[in-house]
């Protein structure tokens, strides 16, 4: 028998045995206090539907998980369940342990850290197979698999999401507007979209949880949002969360070398190449009685 607790079920100074599908991470930090550990911080999601996020100190590089990435899976033996900002999280102690394991091809690959043991029994196996089929049911295991502004009219179900922030607004405690472009083109604009690219931007309303639950975000952030539905309001498309449990956690701030901004990063630079180009045409001011045949004399326009 297992002694594995579903996340939903851990309560604060418990010490658990989880397992998690990893939906979100940072990049590995040091502490500048105390021991100075390294550290690795990862948002972890179970069949319970409940998340937590994890901070996992070694005093090695080598010795934090390896295999991490959205998708995997992580096995974590000996977690401190403590409290941060009104919210469960679970920390590592120096009895802690863990292992990962790799979903390609939606098989499980085990990739331990160097210098750590985790023993694992058949049935803690059966309960990571559980939690991999659970993450395949979500879509939890591929990670390119985000819709683009320009697709979200057609799309029918829950989708993710990844976009710049623009523009963000508050008006109350329960309530973020946030405006994000990922440089395709919004079918249904909104008309007086005061956004950079007005033709590109898409408006995200956070209500209740999702807004109490979102990280700090200032124009510029990239963000990967999670479980969005499209929303069509006066002729205007908008996308909204479908969902709201205390303990929902769907907005992720990324950063900026984070391997899945790859494509919107390219989109972005071939914009600001695109909108270069033009300037650099439409300002050209050649001498009278010279202007080549197909450029732009701004003197005409």
């Amino acid at each position: 028998k297992t002694n594995i607790r579903s996340i939903a079920s851990v309560r604060l100074k418990e010490v658990v045995n989880i397992v998690g599908v990893i939906t979100d991470f940072k990049p590995v930090s040091r502490s500048q206090r105390g021991k100075q550990d390294y550290c690795r911080n990862l948002v972890i999601k179970d069949s319970s539907g409940y998340f937590i996020p994890v901070n996992l100190f070694k005093d090695s590089v080598d010795k934090l998980p390896q295999g991490v990435k959205n998708g995997n899976i992580i096995l974590i033996k000996g977690l401190v369940i403590v409290d941060y900002r009104r919210a469960k999280q679970g920390n590592s102690s120096q009895l802690t342990t863990f292992t990962t394991f790799a979903t390609d091809n939606q098989t499980l690959q085990e990739v331990k850290s160097p210098g750590v043991h985790c023993p694992f029994t058949k049935d803690d196996l059966c309960v990571v197979r559980h939690v991999l089929d659970f993450a395949r049911s979500q879509g939890l295991l591929n990670e390119s698999k985000f819709i683009k502004t320009c697709d979200i009219e057609s799309t029918q179900q829950a989708f993710k999401y990844i976009g710049m922030v623009t523009t963000l607004h508050s008006p109350q405690r329960t309530r973020i507007d946030i405006n994000l472009i990922d440089y395709t083109k919004n079918p249904r604009p909104h008309p007086a979209s005061r956004s950079v690219h007005p033709e590109m931007a898409i408006n995200c309303t956070l209500w209740d949880n999702h807004a109490l639950n979102c990280p700090a975000l200032e124009p510029g952030d990239f963000v990967m949002l999670e479980h969005l539905v499209k929303k069509v309001i006066y002729n205007v498309l908008t996308v909204n969360m479908h969902r709201s449990q205390p303990q929902d956690c769907f907005v992720h701030k990324l950063q900026p070398d984070d391997p899945r901004l790859s494509e919107l990063l390219e989109r972005k630079r071939m914009c600001a190449a695109s909108k270069s180009k033009i300037g650099t045409a439409y300002t050209s001011k050649p001498r009278k009685g010279t202007t080549p045949k197909g450029t732009f004399n701004k003197s005409k326009i």
